[in-house]
């Protein structure tokens, strides 16, 4: 079982109550939810549960890390470093005016 922090239990419910109150407000189609029937209440109390629930979520599948330096990466600073070389060839010693 994984140990949560006191932090990840404020964010679930920092995520529920913002979905509660979004999602019920989105179903009374503004600010006066009294119009609200018991099956748009369950669904915005489904999306509020489903949303803090959410940031419990520990993911499955571990993603490797990433690789130092692609290929690409490579070639792209070496060709950078070849313009470089070519442009001080040709122009020398020029210096930008201040």
């Amino acid at each position: 079982m994984t140990k949560y922090t006191v932090a990840t239990y404020i964010q679930a419910f920092i995520a529920a109550a913002l979905t509660f109150s979004a999602a019920a407000t989105a179903a009374a189609g503004g600010p006066d939810l009294a119009n609200l029937d018991i099956g748009q209440w369950l669904a915005v109390i489904g999306a509020a549960l489903i949303s803090g629930g959410a940031v419990f979520k520990t993911p499955g599948v571990t993603t490797p890390a990433t690789p130092p330096a692609a290929p690409a990466d490579n070639k792209v600073v070496t060709t950078i470093e070849e313009i470089a070389e070519a442009a001080a060839q040709v122009l020398g010693n020029v210096k930008p005016k201040a």
